[in-house]
């Protein structure tokens, strides 16, 4: 899970993950410059150098498993929506599965491209991250790739794949 400055929204989020079945462990990505607090009481801290969107594909040691759910720290999923996700995932696990999804149109008078969020054709070509199950070897193949697509001066749009 990726944070940067929500705390009231981490930790809402942290206790909604307590009842999902098969999660094995939480790994909070601390992008905030201050580090946590030495009293606060978090499953496993990665302290990144950096803010970056980019960080939920560092390949940290601290990942055991080969399912990642990617979460950042405004984004709510319920028990539910958490456990059909990995379901599927589980089927597919060459692909990247979750809930932000988006579709491209071709906007004719500026000539070019651009991504809807609501899609009246109920399609969509892509998914971003922000909550998204991947496989653990994306940790390393998604990273340098998903730099392309960011600012790396603002960091201000999702990593897509």
């Amino acid at each position: 899970m990726l944070y940067y400055d929500r705390w009231d929204v981490l930790l809402d989020s942290l206790k909604a993950l307590q009842n999902v079945a098969n999660l094995h462990t939480v790994i909070i990505v601390w992008n905030h410059p201050i580090g946590p607090s030495p009293q606060a009481i978090f499953p496993k801290v990665f302290k990144a150098h950096n803010n970056s969107l980019n960080n939920r594909f560092l390949p940290l040691d601290l990942i055991q498993t080969e399912a990642i759910l990617s979460l950042d720290d405004d984004v709510t999923l319920t028990v539910s929506e958490i456990e059909k996700g990995f379901s599927v995932w589980k089927e597919n696990r060459e692909r990247l599965v979750g809930y932000p999804e988006r579709d491209f149109e071709f906007r004719s008078s500026s000539k070019d491209w651009a991504y809807k969020v609501n899609s009246r054709s109920k399609s969509y070509s892509m998914i971003l991250t922000g909550a998204a199950f991947f496989h653990k070897v994306c940790t390393t193949v998604l990273r340098s790739f998903s730099a392309c697509f960011t600012d790396p001066n603002r960091d201000v749009c999702a990593p897509v794949a």
